[in-house]
């Protein structure tokens, strides 16, 4: 007798990693900057990423529209000057758009 396992949808998709477009992270303090992360191929509908510098929250990707493009956008402010650890969670352990390694910027 012949083995069937069926799949769920999240198993099928392949996984996409993502990457925080640089030119777009915050660079002045007390200005609002766009964050983008992208990456190749379709990625889960619902996917998106809680950004934080040095551990507090920044903004929150899911704010923006749902997309099975993958490209995933939010606003934040830096309120002062210095060098910041900028780091993306994923909002759901299922989905398949990983988050990018964290990223040091210098925010005059």
């Amino acid at each position: 007798m012949p083995f069937l396992m069926a799949a769920s949808a999240s198993c099928l998709a392949a996984d996409v990693q993502g990457n925080f477009q640089i030119g777009t992270m915050p660079k002045f303090a007390g200005i609002q900057a766009d964050i983008y992360i992208t990456g190749g191929n379709t990625v889960d509908y619902t996917s998106n990423f809680v950004i934080k510098a040095n551990g507090n929250y920044l903004c929150n990707t899911a704010d923006e529209a749902y997309s099975s493009t993958p490209i995933r956008h939010c606003k934040a402010t830096i309120a002062a000057p210095g060098t910041y650890t900028i780091s993306a969670t994923p909002s759901s352990s299922s989905q398949n758009f990983k988050a990018p390694a964290d990223v040091i910027i210098n925010v005059d």
